[in-house]
């Protein structure tokens, strides 16, 4: 009726037999990651397998219990990992007593970079600049509206989604941030 390990005694003309039973015992719980990279938006599957104690395996991810560690970056149900945030965190699967652990890590960036490192606007006009993430896997992205654009004198230079514009003379320091890397680029502002 339930997974586990019993005795079942038996009792005749006063002589006693025990004989042990194991039912569905998880000897170990295996997943078909060791540890992954993805980015924010993929959804990745997990498979989990556990052994029995008789040597047999058997697929447990549906009816397994999930935990992500920190759930800011991502969700997991049925072993379903969807990212949500950018950094590492641990999924983890649950089942017959014992437990896997499968670290990620979510826009693991090499590289944040500008297509310009320096603009020269005058008071009023604009420039837009765009931001490219290359991760770790190689690939590269165009990350200007979702990076974090921020401005280091408003009254010099304002921004928004890699769109600058010039508001007083001057020069100012744009800071555009994404998957917890950073990278600036300088405005100087004449009349």
């Amino acid at each position: 009726v339930a997974r586990g390990k019993a005795n079942i005694t038996a009792t005749y003309g006063g002589k006693t037999i025990t004989i042990p039973v194991e039912i569905g015992v998880i000897d170990s719980l295996t997943a078909d990651k060791s540890y992954f990279v993805t980015k924010s938006g993929v959804q990745t599957q997990i498979k989990l397998t556990a052994t029995l104690s008789d040597g047999s395996t058997r697929d447990v991810t549906d009816t397994a219990t999930w935990k992500v560690s920190s759930y800011k970056l991502g969700t997991v149900e049925k072993g379903l990992f969807t990212a949500t945030g950018s950094g590492k965190t641990n999924i983890t699967g649950f089942f017959g007593g014992k437990t896997v652990s499968i670290p990620v890590e979510i826009d693991s960036l090499k590289y944040l970079k500008t297509n310009v490192v320096k603009v020269t606007l005058k008071e009023g006009e604009t420039a837009k600049v765009e931001a490219l993430a290359t991760y770790s896997d190689g690939s590269e992205e165009d990350v200007t509206k979702p990076a974090l654009w921020t401005t280091s004198n408003i009254m010099i230079a304002d921004v928004k989604d890699g769109v600058v514009k010039a508001t007083g003379k001057g020069t100012a320091r744009i800071t555009i941030t994404f998957a917890n890397m950073k990278t600036t680029v300088q405005v100087t502002v004449t009349k």
